[in-house]
């Protein structure tokens, strides 16, 4: 899956990135937000890395240009 390959490098280079949209995900695309908050419960369970939330916006976006396409 190609966005948690991403994240996965940023976190394993120590590489942070702050989602400055992150209020404005959870406002506007709730449903799709537990979807990247589970997204990121999987991918701890998985490489035993817990993803800040703000991976979950990142995850988030992916889903919603998927339902635009």
């Amino acid at each position: 899956m190609t966005i948690s390959i991403s994240a996965l490098e940023r976190y394993n280079s120590g590489v942070e990135l702050k989602n400055n949209l992150l209020w404005e995900i959870k406002r506007f695309y709730p449903k799709e937000f537990t979807v990247g908050k589970e997204a990121l419960d999987i991918i701890n369970q998985q490489f035993g890395i817990k993803l800040p939330e703000d991976e979950a916006g990142f995850i988030t976006m992916y889903i919603v240009e998927a339902q635009m396409n």
